[in-house]
């Protein structure tokens, strides 16, 4: 059900065909900011990306049902597509979680 949810919210976003992985995390960030999410991105050194959340919009439920949570995961899995190689959350404190992105390696 989560994941239903997570798609229909970005059912009508246009990601360039050739947008390469950067520009698609921008594009899933300035996305999840108008939203509410006060989201921002940085690169690592090793190449992969992690995506911070300051303002969970739904954090309240996430404390007792984590399952929530899969939203965002299947927004920014829908979002980054086949560039995608590998996604994980990491929670933080109240409200805050950051999502580490890997892009697919050729």
């Amino acid at each position: 059900m989560m994941e239903c949810i997570g798609k229909r919210m970005v059912g009508g976003v246009t990601v360039p065909d050739n947008a390469d992985f950067e520009e698609r995390v921008a594009i899933a960030v300035a996305f999840m900011d108008e939203r509410g999410y006060m989201a921002h991105w940085q690169k690592t050194g090793d190449g992969d990306y992690l995506v911070h959340v300051v303002n969970c919009p739904y954090e309240g439920v996430a404390r007792r049902h984590g399952e929530v949570c899969r939203i965002d995961l299947t927004l920014l899995t829908e979002l980054l597509g086949p560039t995608l190689g590998e996604i994980s959350r990491r929670r933080g404190p109240a409200r805050h979680c950051t999502y580490a992105l890997r892009p697919a390696r050729d």
